[in-house]
């Protein structure tokens, strides 16, 4: 439970909300599997444009808002803009000492009027829409104590909310509300025993996120419409014991995972090793239960609880089934798959789909056969049925 924390901010006490909603889960006892195809109502590929200045891989965040496609990658420093098509527009953030450049890019968000707002260590910069330089604000010293800055998320124009981690006894994960100018408002404690702890946002369509889950915190924590509050409850069944906390007993056990890890498999727990990513319908994650050992992804219709498992698929062997799930945008689900998988995929023509109609999948495998094998990966945008 986030409890608030009394600071020289103006600010101190929790944003009100409602009780979240509950969802048993369970991995442990072989649920029955479902299939993508049953779900999976259609699919659109978006080829990603490939120029000697947008050279992207190993995808690490995606926003897709106003039309327009923002990625932060591991292979190239900063933040590559693309149109809904997957034309390339712009580079920004590019790695440097000079105003606007980053020693280090660390998160980005987009406010609602199309403003980027990407964060350095110790430095937040905000572009316009077409990735024009606006300003540039610097952490004060005195905030450091907050600890290293993680991610970022903005809401409208007026407010940002930082994840910060620090190393010490007692809780090392703090969440900041702070104004445009990065003024703190609030500050929130999360945690007062182990916990790897949110450490990002995932967009969940135009003005909701959620928070990244803490591997062994089961309440889905989502800011909407510019306020924080709990919204959904995992009941993880195999969880449900009366088991102590793990307590640090030095601070290097706040960064390692190994007293974690041990501490799961020793009482047999499930975790959510993934962004929960959810749109207005449906809410996926995926769990792992490190002692038998077994990994499920999980699908929550939101409306009617009805959970739905399905296996988590290590390499794709199917052009048209989805791996790793990104974001959410009107309602519809984002992933990605490599160029040189693409190729593959096609040569060994796995290119079945039961879900979509014959004149529309080989259409949609036409649109692919332009793609090489050192291209930028192609985005997948999934329609789920209702």
């Amino acid at each position: 439970m986030i409890v608030a924390v009394n600071t020289s901010c103006s600010i101190s006490t929790q944003e009100k909300t409602q009780l979240p909603k509950e969802f048993k889960l369970s991995i442990v006892n072989n649920p029955t599997l479902s299939d993508w195809s049953d779900y999976i109502a259609d699919i659109e590929f978006i080829p990603l444009e490939t120029t000697s200045e947008a050279t992207i891989g190993d995808l690490q965040k995606i926003i897709f808002r106003n039309g327009r496609i923002y990625i932060k990658c591991l292979k190239n420093e900063g933040i590559f803009i693309f149109n809904k098509e997957g034309r390339f527009i712009k580079h920004i953030c590019l790695p440097g000492k000079a105003p606007f450049q980053v020693t280090h890019l660390v998160d980005f968000s987009i406010a609602e009027n199309g403003n980027i707002y990407a964060l350095d260590k110790g430095k937040l910069m905000a572009f316009d829409k077409d990735g024009n330089p606006l300003s540039e604000t610097f952490i004060k010293p005195d905030e450091k104590k907050l600890g290293i800055e993680l991610s970022i998320c903005v809401h409208n124009v007026d407010t940002v909310y930082l994840w910060h981690h620090s190393t010490g006894l007692g809780s090392n994960f703090h969440l900041s509300r702070r104004d445009i100018n990065g003024v703190v408002n609030q500050v929130y404690v999360p945690y007062t025993h182990y916990s790897l702890a949110n450490k990002g946002f995932v967009q969940c369509g135009r003005s909701e996120w959620t928070m990244t889950m803490p591997l062994l915190n089961d309440t889905v924590r989502v800011i909407e419409n510019g306020k924080l509050k709990e919204k959904y409850v995992l009941k993880i069944a195999e969880n449900d014991k009366n088991i102590p906390p793990l307590i640090s007993e030095s601070p290097i056990d706040f960064s390692t995972r190994d007293k974690l890890f041990e501490y799961v498999a020793k009482h047999g727990l499930t975790l959510v090793i993934s962004d929960v990513v959810m749109n207005s319908d449906y809410l996926i994650a995926t769990l792992y239960n490190l002692s038998k050992p077994v990994s499920k992804r999980c699908m929550i219709n939101v409306k009617t609880g009805s959970v739905s498992y399905f296996d988590q698929q290590t390499e794709f062997d199917n052009l048209f089934f989805p791996k790793t799930l990104y974001l959410s945008e009107n309602d519809k689900f984002l992933s990605s798959i490599n160029a040189y998988q693409v190729t593959d995929l096609l040569s060994r023509n796995k290119t079945e789909c039961s879900f979509l109609p014959e004149k529309r999948r080989l259409k949609l495998i036409d649109k692919l056969k332009t793609v090489k094998d050192g291209d930028n990966p192609v985005l997948m945008m999934i329609t789920i049925k209702e």
